[in-house]
């Protein structure tokens, strides 16, 4: 059906009206399949057309499963989900937009038996009524930096996770151990706390301003309500993380040495090959540095 008058006929007659007076069928096109099936890895029987909304101007699509199997496939409506949201992130893609394109799925199917699977995924779930107010239903939003402290601090494992995680970026982190230190202390008595807590730590260097990591380390040191393992464990974890920095620093500071000279042998004359040689640069990290180089 790659024929748009084919199409068009085609749909005109099996599109329910409710949908069909709402396409422009002047502007129905045929998508491009090769570019569709790389994207969605679909196979080529399957088609996918464009239209214009009468209402809106905005582009949707009409997809057609062709179903040359035998037997029905139980599991096809979800299926087409599937391949619906796969098609709207390929629309995305191309597009460059936030907008989502409403994608109308069709199955032909020309199997002998008649045709007996659930149309409806929501058939497919063991507890429809569930699905259907959890799957299509607004997301549930948890938005932190609205909730107050105090509200959060209800439940003690996850007090300290949410109040690290809405703390962890201000600039200033000090606060956030007064507020919490005895989230830790209670956490640390507990059996396997002590765990929880150096994780809590690592993710807090994560995220945080790293250039505090002294003061940090130093306030820990002094949080005697903190067990000594639980304190020796976070240490050496910060104790680790700076002296990768370190080690990181001193890489960026050699690596920087060795591009001043670089620029200055070839300032000199000297082929690139040459000075990637005696650098120990890569060659076309040598040649950037040139900008005039012709090599």
């Amino acid at each position: 059906m790659q024929d748009i008058r084919v199409a068009k006929d085609f749909l005109q007659q099996f599109l329910p009206k409710k949908i069909a007076t709402q396409i422009n069928f002047n502007k129905l096109r045929f998508e491009n399949s090769k570019l569709f099936n790389q994207k969605t890895k679909r196979k080529e029987a399957d088609i996918l057309y464009s239209v214009e909304l009468t209402k809106s101007k905005e582009q949707a699509y009409i997809y057609i499963l062709t179903e040359h199997q035998s037997s029905a496939e139980h599991l096809m409506a979800f299926r087409l989900v599937k391949y619906i949201f796969e098609i709207m992130d390929w629309h995305l893609q191309q597009k460059r937009t936030a907008t989502l394109p409403v994608v109308y799925p069709i199955v032909f199917y020309n199997g002998r038996a008649r045709y007996t699977q659930p149309l409806d995924i929501f058939e497919l779930f063991a507890d429809p009524v569930l699905a259907k107010s959890v799957l299509y239903e607004p997301f549930q939003l948890i938005d932190l930096g609205q909730i107050d402290d105090n509200i959060l601090k209800e439940r003690l494992w996850s007090a300290l996770m949410m109040l690290t995680m809405k703390r962890a970026y201000e600039p200033d982190i000090q606060p956030y151990f007064d507020e919490t230190i005895s989230l830790w202390a209670q956490i640390d008595k507990v059996e396997n706390g002590c765990y929880y807590l150096t994780k809590t730590f690592s993710y807090l260097l994560a995220v945080s301003n790293t250039e505090q990591l002294d003061q940090l380390m130093e306030r820990i040191e002094a949080q005697k309500e903190l067990s000594s393992t639980t304190r020796g464990e976070i240490m050496t974890i910060a104790e680790k993380l700076e002296a990768r920095g370190e080690a990181r620093g001193e890489a960026r500071g050699e690596a920087g040495k060795a591009r001043k000279i670089a620029s200055r042998m070839l300032e000199g004359g000297l082929a690139p090959k040459t000075v990637a040689k005696f650098t120990e640069l890569d060659v076309n990290e040598v040649k950037s540095l040139s900008p005039q180089s012709t090599y």
